[in-house]
Parts: C-alpha cells; sequence; structure tokens
C-alpha cells in the first residue's frame, strides 16, 4: 500500500523570558573564532528550541521528521552588525550563545542567519536590528541549561567506565575512580585532574565555578577562560573554598571547569558539578 505524507505546519514560539532575563548574544564563526557580541538585547526575543517536526501519514499517525528551532532577537546599537550582514551576505554557517541571568542558550548547531534594520523616525525612538537564526532537520546540538555543564553530557555512567560522561578526566598510574549514587569518586595514586570545556565567547560576564565536593582533601577548583587557539588567558582558583569567580577577560573563546588533586594518596568526593554565571544556589540546580 502507497502511503501519502502530509506535512504539518505548526507555529511553536516560546518568549525568552523563560531564561529570566538576557544579559548578552554571542554570534560567532566557530571555523574561524570572530565573535560579534551584542549587549544591548531588547526584551520579548521569540525561540523555539528543538520542537520535534510532526508528519501525519494517510492513517492518521504522526511520525517524528527532525527538530525544528529558531531563535530571533533584536538589539538596541548597530554595532555588530555589519560583521552579521557579511555573514548573512556570504551564506556563512555560524553558532550563537545566549548569556541569561538564570538560564544559557547554548545554539551549537552551524546555521545561516538573517539580519535587518529596524528605523525608528518617531521622536525618541531609537533604531534596532533583528537577528534570525533557523534550523530545519535533523537532531539538533541546542541546549538551554543554568549548569553549563549539562550540555557535555549526562551526569550518569552510561558507558560503565567508572567516571561521569560529563568530564575528562586524566591521571597517571595508581589513579582509580567510582562513579555510584551521582557521586564521582576519585582516589589518587597521583596527581590528577577532572574537567570540562564549554564554547562561551564572551567578556565581561562573572562566571561561577563550583565543586559541589562531598568530602575529601587536596584538591583545588578552578574556573580557566581560553582563547580561539585554546591558550589560556585568565584563571580564578581556589583550595580553601567549594567555588571560584572569574570575570571574562577579552577574546574568551571557551571557558574551563577544573578540579585538580595534587595528593599523591587519598580521595575527593563530589556530586554534579556547576559552572554558570552567578546566581541562587547553584549546588541545588541539577538543570
Amino acid at each position: 500500500m502507497t502511503k501519502t505524507i502530509l506535512y504539518l505546519n505548526v507555529r511553536f514560539t516560546v518568549y525568552l523570558k523563560v531564561i529570566t532575563g538576557v544579559k548578552k548574544i554571542s554570534v560567532y564563526d566557530p571555523a574561524t573564532g570572530t565573535t560579534v557580541q551584542l549587549n544591548n538585547i531588547v526584551p520579548g526575543a521569540d525561540a523555539k528550541i528543538k520542537r520535534p517536526i510532526e508528519i501525519l501519514d494517510v492513517d492518521n499517525e504522526l511520525y517524528y521528521d527532525g527538530d525544528e528551532s529558531f531563535l530571533e532577537f533584536s538589539s538596541f546599537t548597530l554595532e555588530g552588525y555589519d560583521q552579521l550582514e557579511t555573514w548573512m551576505i556570504a551564506n556563512t554557517p555560524v553558532q550563537l550563545v545566549v548569556a541569561g541571568i538564570d538560564y544559557h542558550i547554548l545554539w551549537y548547531e552551524s546555521a545561516k542567519i538573517t539580519v535587518y534594520k529596524n528605523y525608528g523616525f518617531a521622536i525618541g525612538n531609537r533604531n534596532t536590528f533583528n537577528v534570525r537564526i533557523s534550523k530545519k532537520r535533523g537532531t539538533h546540538s541546542i541546549y538551554a541549561y543554568t549548569n553549563m555543564l549539562r550540555t557535555n553530557g549526562k551526569w550518569e555512567d552510561d558507558d560503565v567506565d567508572e567516571k561521569a560522561d560529563c568530564l575528562t578526566f586524566s591521571g597517571g598510574a595508581g589513579v582509580t575512580y567510582d562513579f555510584n549514587n551521582d557521586i564521582q569518586t576519585i582516589t589518587t595514586g597521583a596527581s590528577t585532574n577532572a574537567t570540562a570545556d564549554i564554547i562561551f565567547p564572551f567578556s565581561g560576564i562573572n562566571i561561577v565555578s563550583a565543586l559541589n565536593r562531598q568530602s575529601g582533601n587536596g584538591w583545588t577548583i578552578k574556573v580557566r577562560a581560553l582563547n580561539y587557539a585554546s591558550s589560556i588567558i585568565g584563571t580564578s582558583e581556589s583550595t580553601v573554598f567549594d567555588n571560584v569567580t572569574l570575570l571574562l577577560p577579552a577574546n574568551t573563546y571557551k571557558i574551563r571547569w577544573e578540579v585538580a588533586i595534587g595528593i599523591s594518596s587519598g580521595s575527593v568526593l563530589f556530586k554534579l558539578p556547576f559552572i554558570g554565571s552567578q546566581r541562587g544556589n547553584y549546588l541545588d540546580i541539577n538543570y
């Protein structure tokens, strides 16, 4: 039997107010690291993140046909417009990240943008411009989290190697690992560390990095800023407190959560760590 597929065109809009305030948006070319940071965002942007595309056949059965995502927003100033227009005309695939007071959107799916200016001729009106990025079909690498470590993977051990999937571990001989009941244990026989890198090309934003330590000693909690070449350009660390804060410097492309353990013997136990903007009780944030 031949089936006829009917495509449903359903619009679903979510306002960015769910992020509890957009502070800044950076649009960047992942092939070159060129970044446009927009610091004056007009309230009321529209977003649709990983909305399933549904198709309906003649038997009224729905099928998943990939994701549909878009983000559209306006900037109060024309700063950065020329570069965005250049990318639009050249059909250059770009990505973007949204820094929110509570939530962040990490749009790691390369897509094309459109931009246009809005002219207000009435007295007191300001000229603004709109930016829209959209993607249809396929499974999208787009995330909206408070804790940006969630974008690297689950706080689970799906590959059963006794290491949390969202972290990268390195250590010499004699280091053993255990992941049980949402607690990562590192038992050291040599110096070791665990890291996670997040693409977050901003400057002038405070980032807090927390260990969520349950027990242990000999640890150093760090947050680092790296440029596009992965060179470290800023660091904040502590051996006393379980969290540190770093004001991201110019030319930041990535941020790195890191815990280093320098003792030759002993154990450090911690739950899901945190990296994100300063807001609320970060140790309770698991999303």
